[in-house]
């Protein structure tokens, strides 16, 4: 069993087939009615994560894997498959998760997972996505031969 990176795994470097072990710390955890985990975990060789599919049949899932919060150092062992999903080269299913260290305060850890609110841009009319200025420099400004005709006659060259 060999340890290898997120960025390996994503670049289709791991071996299929193989048990392979990808240490890192967890970005997001979510459940499924089919009694399985997606953990996402990345150990900062690449920027998107690597999802880890932990089964509701592992020892530990009700007693540590359902408590995992975003920043919770995890090693991971498992396959490498090729994912279903879009927007993902491949996944792993766990055979194992271990947790290495656990976040002691989630509420007030830095790095939070983003939250799901629908956004409001117009609860305040300072926030709006057009503001005062921009409409006011877009508005068609008139021009000095609009304004009066004696400007713009003044202003034409004399034809002498």
């Amino acid at each position: 069993m060999t340890a290898h990176s997120v960025r390996s795994i994503l670049g289709g470097q791991a071996p299929a087939g193989q048990p392979v072990t990808v240490r890192g710390w967890v970005r997001t955890r979510r459940d499924s009615k089919a009694g399985l985990s997606f953990v996402h975990v990345s150990d900062g060789s690449s920027f998107h994560p690597v999802q880890v599919v932990v089964p509701a049949t592992m020892s530990n899932y009700a007693s540590e894997v359902q408590k995992l919060t975003a920043g919770c150092a995890v090693e991971a062992t498992g396959t490498i498959v090729p994912s279903p999903a879009k927007g993902q080269p491949f996944e792993m299913q766990a055979t194992g998760l271990k947790v290495v260290g656990w976040v002691d305060d989630p509420d007030t850890y830095p790095i939070q997972p983003p939250s799901s609110r629908p956004p409001t841009p117009r609860a305040r009319a300072s926030s709006s996505a057009f503001p005062r200025s921009t409409s006011r420099t877009c508005r068609a400004r008139p021009t000095a031969r609009s304004i009066s005709p004696a400007i713009s006659s003044a202003a034409k060259p004399s034809s002498r």
